[in-house]
């Protein structure tokens, strides 16, 4: 139950709910992008395939949108349980993805939003497809694909084999996320791999997720993680060495 104001049961809640959401919420976004833009050939095509499934195309970026969103506290969840082994490279991979968060969202608002915008009936196409062909090369929309690109992509990797080395979860679920970013680079346009994609990344993240559920705000407050099987396993204590 979300007690919003108990601090401990509100972050470990918050947490676990959105590590099972977040992915379904990008996921589905990504599945309908890549059916509504279908085998388009070129930037007219493109524009033509999403004019003609305009619900579709605004459903994949309020989707998308709230797929980004719920994925902070879910990173932030993930970070909260590492310690020792592993922290240092998931602390980075971390702070990596929420960088390219932000990136994601810069990029893909103007990406759903300028091609549902520039696709919409009664514009010019052909200076709509001059201005979407000039908008790629701006600088500053570089900046965020390449935030989005390097934060997210090698963010989530790192992250993943930060928590696979911490052992903070069970191995083979950041496992699944480690693959999951494997098969989101060749997905390209593929239905079929980015659906396999985002399942992994479901199946590992939501798992995690019900973990955190199911987990004791005592042992959530303690930094305890989940261990091999979903057990809690406590932080290591330094070795005091005795005095003689």
């Amino acid at each position: 139950m979300l007690k919003i104001w108990d601090a401990n049961n509100f972050r470990r809640t918050l947490a676990g709910l959105c590590l099972i959401t977040a992915p379904l919420a990008l996921g589905a976004a990504d599945l309908i992008r890549i059916s509504v833009e279908g085998d388009a050939q070129g930037t007219r095509d493109q524009f033509d395939n999403i004019a003609a499934s305009p619900s579709a195309w605004q459903v994949a970026t309020v989707l998308n949108m709230l797929g980004i969103v719920l994925f902070v506290p879910a990173v932030l969840g993930l970070l909260h349980l590492l310690h020792h082994r592993g922290a240092v490279l998931g602390h980075i991979g971390g702070g990596l993805l929420l960088i390219g968060l932000l990136g994601f969202a810069a990029h893909n608002a103007g990406y759903y939003g300028t091609l549902g915008a520039v696709s919409a009936p009664g514009i010019d196409q052909e200076q709509m497809i001059r201005f979407w062909q000039a908008s790629e090369t701006v600088p500053g929309n570089l900046v965020w694909l390449l935030m989005f690109l390097i934060g997210y992509v090698l963010g989530m990797f790192l992250l993943g084999v930060g928590l696979f080395w911490g052992r903070v979860v069970p191995r083979w679920t950041a496992a699944l996320i480690v693959l999951y970013v494997v098969g989101f680079v060749f997905a390209e346009e593929s239905l079929l791999i980015a659906l396999i994609s985002w399942m992994l990344l479901f199946v590992g993240l939501g798992t995690i997720g019900f973990m955190l559920l199911r987990q004791s705000d005592a042992d959530w407050a303690k930094h305890a993680g989940l261990g091999e099987e979903g057990s809690v396993t406590q932080p290591e204590s330094p070795t005091v060495r005795q005095q003689g």
